[in-house]
């Protein structure tokens, strides 16, 4: 498979959901090459169901990023070591430079000219922002949300922020709307398959209820 084909085709997929140049888009790009790769498969072949099941789990996500996009050497001259300050504008032409040049933009926020380039011994850690947040897991948390939006659609889940009550179990009752999604894992086609549970906001209230125990408030 021709790697920059593949790269071509997982940005084109990512910008239907995001504009590349931001850190979730970004990351939807370098998790459905990483996907791509890993499975010996076309981008096209990898499910929202697929990605989802990677972001599950942050940490080995990024482990697994760091083993598929690993550093680069410094560059030598200092035009190199500072291309990068412009990258939000200009997307990075293959994965390895898209999270060379993610991580750089990160670290000193996405106007500011990077400060630092990682050595190849190092692993490549996501800094917090100047706010304090680390880009990784913020990328993350909206990658998830926008991937559950859409699962919930195809299979026919209770879409977010829809008004919702519990019926049955210690929760009986409970009214609010679902916040989050907790979906059945396959761990051998590592994808999601279904919701096993929502978190529901109410007033007063917070609680995770089991999927067939959540329901749709009929219209008041």
């Amino acid at each position: 498979m021709n790697k920059s084909t593949n790269w071509q085709a997982a940005t084109d997929r990512a910008r239907e959901y995001y504009m590349l140049d931001s850190p979730p888009g970004s990351l939807f790009a370098l998790t459905l090459h990483l996907i791509a790769h890993r499975d010996e498969t076309a981008v096209a072949d990898v499910s929202l169901a697929n990605v989802r099941y990677e972001v599950n789990d942050p940490a080995a996500l990024h482990e697994a990023l760091n083993a598929h996009c690993p550093p680069l050497t410094v560059p030598l001259t200092p035009t190199l070591r500072h291309a990068v300050p412009h990258w939000p504008r200009y997307p990075a032409p293959d994965a390895v430079q898209m999270r060379r040049a993610w991580l750089l933009a990160n670290a000193s926020g996405p106007d500011i000219t990077p400060m630092a380039w990682p050595d190849d011994a190092d692993v490549i850690a996501y800094p917090g922002s100047l706010q304090g947040d680390p880009f990784f897991l913020r990328a993350v948390d909206s990658l998830r949300g926008r991937l559950d939006e859409a699962l919930l659609v195809q299979v026919g889940g209770l879409p977010l922020r829809s008004q919702a009550h519990v019926v049955g179990g210690p929760d009986d009752g409970l009214e609010g709307f679902v916040a989050t999604v907790v979906w059945d894992l396959d761990d051998t086609l590592r994808c999601v398959t279904g919701p096993a549970a929502y978190r529901i906001r109410g007033r007063g209230a917070d609680a995770h209820a089991p999927a067939e125990a959540v329901h749709p408030l009929p219209a008041r």
